[in-house]
Formats: C-alpha cells, structure tokens, sequence
C-alpha cells in the first residue's frame, strides 16, 4: 500500500514539473504593455491617458489616443478568453472598422504602405477617407489578443512611412508577448 502511495506522490510531483517545465510564462505581457506610448511615434507626440479596462469589454483591455499636429492616432487591444472569441470580434469590427459609405472609404493599400505582419493570426490594413479626413488602419489578432489601429495620415506629420513603422512596433510588441 505504501508503495502504490508513493508512486503516485512521485506520479503526481513529476507531471507537475513537466507541466511547469513547458508552461511558458510571458513577464511583459500586461495589457498596458501592449499599448504604444510617445517614445513610438515622432518627438513632440502627446499621448491621452490610458483607459483600461475599456467601457464594454473585457476587463482585461486598454486603449490610447495620440495627437501629434494636426494628426490622431488610437490603438485598442483588448486580450479575450479564447483565439476563437478574438477572431469573432475581428470579423465583427471589419465590417465597421472599413465600411464604406458616404462618409466612408473607400479602403485601399497605398503603394507605399509595404508591411504586412507575419505573425498575426488575422490581420487587414488599408487607407482611405473617413469624415475627409485620410488615414489609415489595422485590425489584427495575435492569439487571443485583439489590436485596432488607426491614424491620420499626412506629410507633415504621421506619414505612411511613421504609420508603417507603427505597426512594426505593435508587431514586435504582440511578439515579445506571445514569446513568438
């Protein structure tokens, strides 16, 4: 009896060192570390104060918004329980995030916005027109992460060159995180 007990002490305290042994845990993947700041963007940017959680999502969620000149910029990340329910909202807010109305659109890739992100679960990025004012946005999912990203685009500020590097610093950011 002794020994049917102790084999499974031993059973036991092996599976959870194999099982600590492959969970990976991921130190800078809090939600606000997910969000870009002024060091990100041109020198001179402001950065609104970070919301988190945002109203109506998950509470693991952050938001930001940016003025530099005349542009704006916002980045969301919301981090939902599953992959499955990331991708869900993702088919949700490209309908919204790229409709095309009278107001809206139409949404295109600029010949020189050349980035598309390699790690990215799903991911679209255009430009177009919204309210006369033109910029450009990313939806993506990481995992169960969810990022929206829009900016005005201009040349005498957030150009698609800074838009584009932009996205890189989310990607490299999301990657960091996933341990990707």
């Amino acid at each position: 009896m002794r020994r049917i007990h102790a084999y499974l002490i031993t059973f036991t305290v092996l599976s959870l060192l194999l099982v600590g042994c492959t969970y990976k845990k991921v130190e800078n993947c809090s939600i606000q570390t997910l969000i870009l700041d002024e060091k990100h963007f041109p020198q001179g940017t402001h950065a609104e104060e970070l919301f988190s959680p945002v109203p109506e999502e998950p509470i693991d969620s952050a938001e930001r918004s940016f003025i530099y000149a005349d542009d704006l910029a916002f980045q969301e990340v919301i981090h939902w329980d599953s992959a499955e329910l990331a991708k869900g909202y993702f088919d949700l807010r490209a309908k919204s995030v790229f409709d095309v109305d009278k107001y809206m659109g139409p949404w295109t890739n600029p010949p020189e916005l050349d980035y598309f992100s390699a790690i990215a679960d799903k991911y679209l990025v255009a430009c177009g027109v919204d309210s006369g004012i033109y910029q450009c946005r990313m939806i993506a999912t990481y995992g169960d992460y969810f990022v929206f990203f829009r900016s005005y685009v201009t040349e005498q500020a957030i150009s698609i060159p800074i838009f584009e590097q932009l996205l890189r610093t989310i990607d490299g950011n999301m990657t960091e995180c996933l341990g990707k």
